[in-house]
């Protein structure tokens, strides 16, 4: 085995200690990596069901002291006490995909892909079994005999009384938890839908929000029970997947998309852009923190190859954002949802499984903001970089110290073909105006 030279460790740790880097992160592994992988998902769900609305973005939930995740065979769940361990319970539906789902006592009613039978099922015995629900009425033979339920959604005053996002008819209500239903129209988008919920502390506003197949984001709000609707905010080649309610002040609603995070003062009718880092991520969950909240976390994935788990803090009430955790993570191609109890961070990745993040740890109070992304990490071929800002220069080192690639950019994303060299270790210095970044790079 080949080792290194003294010198080639003393350049290393010089190198390394010599510029800012960030701080670890301490995320920690509790389960379902081979059940809760939302990219292997998609696919079973798109094979399964062989048709383009077949989207599947699942969902986590906090409920009577447990965590519950969605996934492609069914639901899973695990209590709160027994968080930081990794086994979990095969809790209902399984064998089915699960896109989400509501819960009154042992009642859970589940939406799922699918599009001719079966979208909704409903369990009466805490999960045990099941059966299909789907009313006769959601079919439309204009529309090839076809329904989707792309999302569902509980009043948080009242629990029989629910929300579904039904293609192609729009919002409908029930009142008796799914036993009848009622269309209330509003919007949908057709390419992507994503929240769907009641405004918590006025119930009867109700928001849906997604993309149009025109590629128009949209946020269609009802501020009268679902009798009137109107599109509140539209942007162009966006989409706006996640709105979160502030715990207090009912005028507060905070929405996150495709590159950004946005403010409503006025109970959704007015957006502004918040003051953030975000350019290059999809933010698909925000949660408040439990005891203030001025500070809020958001997180998502990039729009492309991504081995890092990039998570974004507002300790202004979401006025503006900035790079909370950055670290690095073997496919885990970002996050799918978030939940945070008792001063953790309950993390969905896309393919890597569940993890937490404890936010009272040292080592993540305030970590260096890090400007770049680099992927994939180890890399074989092409290793690509995405700034922030314009890279003043980008260097590459051997593990001796030898500069064997030198470039200025130009441009906020750059690429280095790493076929050129061998296999082995290196070290990549990125030069900002005001900043220096390093990364030591496994080359295979």
């Amino acid at each position: 085995m080949k080792t290194k030279s003294p010198l080639s460790i003393l350049f290393l740790l010089i190198f390394l200690g010599t510029f800012p880097n960030e701080s670890k992160a301490q995320l920690k592994y509790i389960g379902l990596k081979d059940e809760a992988n939302v990219r292997e998902a998609q696919q079973i769900v798109y094979h399964t069901y062989a048709s383009r609305y077949a989207h599947f973005w699942p969902k986590m939930h906090l409920f009577d002291n447990y965590v519950y995740v969605t996934t492609a065979d069914g639901i899973y769940r695990k209590t709160l006490e027994t968080l930081d361990e990794t086994t979990w319970e095969q809790y209902a539906f399984k064998g089915v995909p699960i896109r989400n789902f509501v819960k009154n006592g042992d009642k859970l009613l589940a939406a799922t892909p699918a599009w001719q039978d079966s979208i909704l099922l409903l369990s009466e015995d805490d999960g045990k079994t099941f059966t299909n629900v789907t009313p006769p009425s959601f079919f439309i033979e204009d529309y090839e005999n076809m329904a989707q339920v792309y999302n569902i959604a509980s009043n948080p005053l009242n629990s029989n009384s629910l929300l579904i996002s039904l293609y192609p008819k729009g919002v409908a209500k029930s009142t008796d938890f799914g036993a009848n239903w009622s269309t209330l129209g509003g919007e949908l988008g057709g390419y992507q839908d994503w929240f769907l919920g009641f405004h918590p502390n006025d119930t009867t506003i109700i928001f849906n929000t997604g993309e149009t197949p025109v590629f128009n984001s949209f946020i269609s709000a009802s501020y009268d029970n679902g009798e009137t609707w109107k599109i509140v905010e539209t942007r162009n080649n966006h989409c706006t997947h996640e709105l979160v309610f502030h715990p207090s002040n009912p005028n507060i609603i905070i929405s996150g998309g495709e590159g950004r995070i946005a403010k409503s003062y006025d109970k959704g009718k007015t957006w502004t852009d918040s003051h953030s880092s975000t350019p290059i991520i999809y933010i698909y969950s925000i949660v408040y923190d439990e005891n203030n909240p001025n500070i809020l976390y958001a997180s998502g994935n990039i729009h492309g190859p991504e081995e890092y788990i990039i998570i974004y803090r507002s300790t202004d009430g979401g006025e503006t954002w900035n790079e909370y955790i950055n670290e690095y993570m073997a496919g885990a191609d970002g996050i799918i949802d978030m939940e945070l109890y008792g001063g953790k961070l309950i993390i969905y990745t896309m393919t890597n499984g569940i993890y937490t993040l404890d936010l009272s740890s040292t080592n993540i109070n305030n970590p260096v903001k890090k400007q770049t992304v680099l992927y994939p990490n180890p890399v074989q071929g092409i290793l690509y970089g995405k700034g922030k800002e314009t890279p003043q220069n980008v260097t590459l080192f051997s593990i001796t110290g030898k500069t064997i690639f030198n470039q200025n950019p130009g441009l906020q994303n750059f690429e280095i073909d790493m076929a050129n060299y061998a296999k082995g270790i290196y070290l990549l210095r990125i030069s900002y105006e005001n900043d220096v970044e390093t990364e030591v790079i496994i080359n295979q």
